[in-house]
């Protein structure tokens, strides 16, 4: 058996993140990884480690007989430590990982013909969120959330299929 869509969409979105590099047009490489993937190592977070993680889905809409509506936002989290081998204060280095997350989005966006054809044809639709900043004083870093929803539809009796 396949994984459920919710699944599916949250490896389309890591690994359309993961293109985020300089070879690929952006201004840097992120090192993408979900949650689970840092508890498998003791290393410290490292400059421009990008995580992305679920948050509380999101009712999508009236529900009918062949199609349940969820909105899944995602947190994506990237520590900017220091300067990271570079000129760039800080505060530049968030302008530019938030546009290149950004940017690789609208990618995506550039591609919608209607619904489900969005990352891999699975959603609907990508919404960008505002995101957030602080300071991380455990890692010693700076930190930029984006927040990102992608929503889709399953079949309502069979949330690893859609019709």
């Amino acid at each position: 058996m396949s994984d459920p869509i919710v699944e599916q969409i949250t490896e389309w979105l890591v690994a359309a993140l993961t293109e985020i590099t300089t070879a690929g047009g952006y201004q840097q490489d992120l090192a993408v990884v979900r949650p689970e993937d840092l508890a498998d190592t003791d290393a410290p977070i490292e400059d421009l480690t990008t995580i992305v993680g679920l948050e509380d889905p999101e009712d999508g809409g009236a529900m009918t007989n062949t199609h349940r509506f969820w909105i899944q936002p995602f947190g994506v989290i990237t520590y900017i430590v220091g300067r990271g081998g570079t000129a760039l204060s800080v505060d530049k280095r968030i302008n530019r990982v938030r546009s290149d997350i950004e940017k690789r989005l609208g990618v995506e966006l550039e591609t919608y013909s209607g619904a489900r054809s969005l990352c891999s044809n699975l959603a609907d639709f990508i919404e960008i969120r505002p995101p957030e900043i602080w300071i991380d004083s455990e890692n010693q870093a700076t930190c930029l959330l984006c927040h990102v929803a992608i929503r889709y539809n399953v079949d309502p009796t069979d949330p690893y299929s859609q019709c």
